[in-house]
């Protein structure tokens, strides 16, 4: 049997996502030493991450001549916290993986390093936490906030209907 190359592919990935690992001489079968942390398709060498942790990948040709690379799995939680906010009023978004970064180009509302979320327009955005490479999205929605139309005053026993151009 011939001797594999070097595996080639990335030293970690992001929990849920994957990364092709590939090898100069055709013909190997792919192994994960723990495929509770990082799985790998035996024919094509994709491999998945699944849990935090670390992982051994096997790439083995005949079953004795064989390489070896090591992959992290870094975690990524989901965003957490409400979805919507209404013009100049605040939320506070969190994600159970500390130490990450928190960020929006939209338009509609800011960001904090904290993750509260102010809104500055009516409209939909995404906001982003990112750590390492590994990134969540959250997609978060600001309400307008039109003024209560009524009377400015009302005299004792006197009734007023207010309204607000926004129903509920």
């Amino acid at each position: 049997y011939p001797v594999p190359g070097p595996i080639v592919g990335a030293d970690s990935v992001c929990q849920g996502d994957s990364v092709l690992y590939t090898n100069s001489v055709a013909g190997g079968k792919w192994y994960s030493s723990d495929p509770t942390f990082a799985s790998v398709d035996s024919l094509t060498g994709w491999v998945t991450g699944v849990a935090s942790g670390t992982a051994t990948i096997t790439y083995t040709i005949g079953g004795t001549c064989y390489v070896i690379k090591s992959i992290i799995v870094n975690a990524m939680s989901p965003i957490t916290g409400p979805n919507t906010v209404c013009r100049f009023d605040s939320i506070t978004l969190s994600d159970a993986t500390p130490g990450g970064t928190w960020s929006t180009t939209s338009p509609f509302m800011t960001v904090s390093s904290l993750g509260v979320v102010t809104g500055v327009n009516s409209g939909s955005g995404l906001i982003t936490y990112t750590l390492g490479t590994c990134t969540a999205l959250y997609s978060v929605t600001v309400n307008p906030v039109d003024p209560i139309v009524g009377p400015d005053s009302l005299c004792e026993g006197d009734s007023a209907v207010f309204t607000n151009p926004n129903p509920g």
